[in-house]
C-alpha cells in the first residue's frame, strides 16, 4: 500500500482511531492513511501513523509493502531536514541518516575538476555546493601554509575534491579532502584530522634538472628571438641583467647580433618546463663588434655573482642604464628646455618610458634625499662610495620604504617613472654627480668591479675550463627560430 502526501498539507483530527491529513485550502477534503490489508486464514491490518509535519512542496511517497531499507529518499529527506548538518562526516560516521544518505541520497564522490578561465577556489566550492563552514575551514587551513592570495587557479589546472554525501541536490555537501597542484613544484592536500578539523599539507613533487644550450641571432629583439630558442621570460630577465652594466639593449643592440645561454632548467614527469626556476651558467653576447662573455659563480663567503674569464665581475660601479625598456629623448648639455622655452644646459639624461616602470639604484650607497624638490617633482639622491652621486627625478611614487639615510642595493627599485614636478611626459630624470658637480652619465669612468683573487681565481678558472668543455659537447642545444641550424666556434 501507498501513502502520498502533499507538502502543503496539515494534519486533521484523529477519526476512529485513523488519523486524517486534511489539505490547508481545501476544507473537509478527503485525504486518508489507507490501510493494507493481507488476507490467508485470517485478516491482519497494518496502520501507518505518521506524526510530523513535511517541510512545504516535500513530496513524501512510503511504500508499505517494501522493506524499510527501500524507502524513496524523498522520505527521509522529509522526515528529518538535515540542511547545514554535518552529514557523510566522519564525525558523525554512525548517524544512521547520514549513512542512508550516503547509500540512497547523493552518495560521497571524488570529483577532478579542470580549471577555467577566471576560476577562483570560492566559485569552485560554489559550483560544487560546498558549505559554506567548511569553504571557510579550508581556506584558513590553506593560509597555514601559505596566503591564499599566492594560490592563483590556473586555466587546466587540475583540482581534485572528496565530497560527502548529501539527501538530495538542493542540500550543501560537505568537503572531506581537497588536492590542489599549486605550481609545478607542489601539490597542497587539506584534508579532515582524527578529530574532524582541516589540516593542510604541502609535497613537493620530483623534477628533474637539465642543462640545456641555446643560441640565436637577434632579428626582432632579445627577447622574441630568445624566447623562440626555448628560454623562458624570467631567464631571459636574469641575462638582460648580467649585461646591464656594459650593454644599453634600446640603444646598443643590432640585427644579427648573436646570444648564446647554457643554463639549467627543471621538467616535471609530463615534459613541462617550471618557468620560475633555473640559472645561467654561462652567457654569451655578440653586439655592436664587441663580445662579452661572463660565468656564474659561488664565491667563498656564498656571494653568487658573474665574472668575464679573467675573473672580473660582471658589475661596474654604476649600471649604465636605471630603467628598463626606456629610450633618451634628452641628452646632457645645452638645450631649448620644452617648458620655460629657453637654452640653458640640461645636467642629466631624460629617459622616457611609461608611467610606473620600475627605476632602479645604479649603484649601492646611502639615500641622502628622499621627497619633493622644485621642478624635480618627486626625487631621490644617492651617495655612493669615491665622491659619486646619483639623482632621479620626476618620479610617479617612492618604492616602499625608501627614505632619507636608507642604505640601497645597486638594482634595487627605488620608484616608478612619472611626471611629477616640471615635466610634459612621464619620464625619468638621471645624473650623475661627482664631487658634487653634474657630469656627463654616458661618458663618465666609473670603477669596475670585483676582481677574484688566490684560490678562488683558481677554482674559477678550473670552472671555466669544466664550462667551456660542457658548451662545446652539449648534445641538448637549442636555436632560435630565425636561425635554426646556427653554429658557431666559440
Amino acid at each position: 500500500m501507498t501513502l502520498v502526501t502533499n507538502g502543503n498539507a496539515a494534519w486533521g483530527n484523529r477519526s476512529n482511531g485513523i488519523r486524517r491529513a486534511v489539505p490547508r485550502n481545501t476544507p473537509r477534503a478527503g485525504a486518508f492513511v489507507a490501510l493494507s490489508i493481507a488476507t490467508a486464514t485470517s485478516i491482519s491490518v497494518l496502520a501507518i501513523v505518521v506524526q510530523t509535519q513535511t517541510r512545504p512542496n516535500a513530496k513524501v511517497t512510503l511504500d508499505t509493502n517494501a522493506p524499510s531499507s527501500s524507502l524513496h529518499v524523498s522520505t527521509i529527506a522529509a522526515l528529518f531536514p538535515l540542511r547545514g548538518k554535518p552529514y557523510g562526516t566522519p564525525n558523525n560516521a554512525q548517524d544512521p541518516i547520514s549513512e542512508y544518505a550516503a547509500h540512497r541520497g547523493i552518495p560521497a564522490a571524488q570529483v577532478h575538476y579542470m580549471v577555467s578561465g577566471g576560476d577562483t577556489l570560492s566559485s569552485v566550492f560554489l559550483r560544487n555546493r560546498i558549505r559554506d563552514e567548511d569553504a571557510k575551514a579550508v581556506l584558513a587551513a590553506l593560509k597555514t601554509q601559505r596566503p591564499t592570495s599566492d594560490i592563483v587557479l590556473r586555466p587546466k589546472q587540475e583540482l581534485s575534491l572528496e565530497l560527502g554525501g548529501a539527501m538530495s541536490t538542493r542540500d550543501a555537501r560537505p568537503l572531506l579532502s581537497l588536492s590542489l597542484r599549486v605550481d609545478l613544484q607542489h601539490r597542497m592536500t587539506v584534508s579532515r584530522d582524527e578529530h574532524g578539523a582541516f589540516r593542510a599539507i604541502v609535497d613537493e613533487l620530483p623534477m628533474t634538472r637539465q642543462v640545456v644550450l641555446a643560441h640565436g641571432v637577434i632579428t626582432e629583439s632579445l627577447a622574441a628571438d630568445a624566447s623562440a630558442a626555448g628560454i623562458s621570460y624570467p631567464l631571459i630577465g636574469k641575462f638582460a641583467e648580467i649585461f646591464a652594466y656594459d650593454v644599453d639593449f634600446q640603444r646598443d643592440i643590432r640585427p644579427n647580433d648573436m646570444f648564446e645561454i647554457y643554463y639549467t632548467r627543471y621538467v616535471t614527469k609530463d615534459g613541462e618546463i617550471d618557468p620560475a626556476r633555473g640559472d645561467i651558467l654561462y652567457s654569451r653576447l655578440s653586439y655592436n663588434g664587441r663580445v662579452k662573455s661572463y660565468y656564474r659563480f659561488a664565491a667563498s663567503d656564498g656571494q653568487v655573482d658573474y665574472y668575464d674569464a679573467t675573473g672580473k665581475s660582471a658589475r661596474t660601479f654604476l649600471m649604465k642604464t636605471p630603467v628598463d625598456g626606456a629610450r633618451i629623448t634628452s641628452r646632457f648639455g645645452l638645450r631649448k628646455h620644452p617648458i620655460y622655452g629657453f637654452t640653458r644646459q640640461h645636467k642629466g639624461i631624460d629617459f622616457a618610458a611609461p608611467s610606473g616602470t620600475h627605476i632602479y639604484a645604479s649603484g649601492s650607497g646611502t639615500i641622502e634625499f628622499a621627497g619633493r624638490k622644485g621642478d624635480f617633482g618627486n626625487y631621490v639622491r644617492i651617495r655612493h662610495d669615491s665622491g659619486y652621486e646619483t639623482a632621479y627625478g620626476h618620479m610617479m611614487a617612492f618604492a616602499k620604504g625608501v627614505r632619507s639615510g636608507l642604505h640601497i642595493a645597486q638594482g634595487q627599485v627605488i620608484g616608478y617613472v612619472g611626471m611629477t614636478g616640471g615635466a610634459t611626459g612621464p619620464h625619468l630624470h638621471y645624473e650623475v654627480l661627482q664631487a658634487g658637480t653634474q657630469i656627463n652619465p654616458l661618458g663618465v669612468k666609473v670603477p669596475t668591479g670585483h676582481k677574484l683573487a688566490g684560490t678562488e681565481l683558481a677554482e674559477f678558472r678550473a670552472g671555466v675550463e669544466s664550462t667551456d668543455h660542457a658548451v662545446r659537447t652539449n648534445p641538448a642545444t637549442q636555436y632560435a627560430a630565425s636561425q635554426p641550424q646556427e653554429t658557431r666556434s666559440r
